[in-house]
């Protein structure tokens, strides 16, 4: 792409210099085109290198000189002008752009500037406001002054005047001093409104913070118990639908009842007869019980059973038990009829005749 660029560049400047040659007529121009002309025009490089001939062009007069000198001029002076134009339209631009930008930042100040008028016309409102509330307050704290001091002078005019002071007098003159006592704290630790909701809302702040899982915290069980209902009877407060769904009527109840008996009946009459065989015992002084049986451990197991299991699995037992008496051996039959009368073997088989066979023989 480069190296094409190029070319097109030494083109462009020789067709100029050719051009420039021809308007001063200096030199005489050769009519002979080169390859990259012909190629522009279409034409084929001749093989043989053959040279093209043009003919020769016309003499330019001065006339046709100037005037493509003035020509020049006024596309110059037309460039100039455009120019000269486009740079004072910009420069029209950013000088609209710099008021537009002066302006919204004056508005922002105005706004600004109101802004802070209205607070201090607020501040100021609330200042003469908290000015008028301590007035008041302190109005009324010289006459509850004043009215006090009347009263101390009435107790001691009182004293003066040998009467007698009763106990309600003086409870109540005691009172009235740490009620004036109280009241002047608070003057001393006076709040603005804004500081009271203030303190108010970290009071309850602080209280939904606090842990609830701590003993100290904790509801007792008494405190849980007082606020279930134990009575049977139900309140006013309790009778909503579910209330009403859940408790039973009379008929209800007796329903239940006799379907539960129903129900329940063998272990009712079994518990019944514990209630009066235990009554009976009372009465007639057996209190001691029936003893239950002892389980046999496996420390207090027969050894003989231990040997006679032991005779059994070596096929001992059975040897002993063909021999007879006075040591003879038992007979086939003997054995045989034992053996049907241990076991029987088929239903299909009449063991009667099998004894009366044995017994035969």
């Amino acid at each position: 792409m480069t190296k094409r660029l190029e070319q097109i560049y030494a083109r462009s400047k020789r067709r100029e210099e050719r051009r420039r040659r021809r308007e001063m007529n200096d030199e005489p121009i050769e009519a002979v085109q080169s390859s990259e002309d012909v190629a522009e025009e279409g034409l084929s490089k001749p093989k043989d290198n053959t040279k093209i001939s043009k003919p020769r062009p016309r003499k330019i007069t001065q006339e046709e000189l100037e005037k493509r000198a003035a020509d020049r001029k006024k596309r110059s002076l037309k460039k100039a002008e455009s120019r000269e134009k486009r740079a004072a339209e910009r420069a029209a631009l950013r000088e609209k752009k710099a008021l537009l930008t002066r302006a919204d930042r004056l508005k922002n100040r105005m706004n600004k500037i109101r802004k802070a008028a209205t607070r201090l016309e607020v501040q100021k409102k609330r200042l003469e406001e908290h000015e008028k509330a301590a007035k008041e307050k302190a109005s009324r704290a010289a006459k509850i002054e004043k009215a006090e001091q009347e009263k101390v002078d009435a107790v001691l005019q009182s004293v003066l005047m040998n009467h007698d002071l009763t106990e309600e007098l003086l409870t109540s003159e005691l009172q009235r001093i740490i009620n004036r006592q109280k009241q002047n704290l608070e003057g001393l630790c006076y709040q603005t409104p804004a500081e009271k909701a203030k303190a108010e809302d970290f009071k309850k702040q602080v209280e939904l913070d606090k842990p609830r899982n701590l003993v100290a915290n904790l509801p007792s069980s008494k405190e849980m118990l007082d606020k279930v209902n134990s009575d049977p009877l139900l309140n006013s407060s309790d009778e909503d639908e579910e209330t009403r769904d859940v408790e039973l009527t009379g008929e209800a109840l007796e329903q239940k009842i006799r379907i539960w008996t129903g129900l329940n009946y063998d272990y009712i009459i079994e518990q019944e007869k514990k209630r009066l065989k235990e009554e009976a015992d009372i009465l007639t002084g057996n209190t001691s019980g029936t003893r239950k049986k002892r389980r046999i451990g496996k420390s207090e197991k027969n050894p003989t059973d231990e040997f006679g299991q032991g005779i059994e699995s070596f096929g001992l037992l059975d040897a002993v038990n063909q021999v007879g008496e006075d040591g003879e051996s038992i007979s086939a039959a003997d054995s045989a009829r034992k053996m049907i009368s241990k076991k029987p073997f088929s239903k299909k088989i009449n063991y009667d005749t099998l004894h009366d066979l044995f017994t035969h023989n």
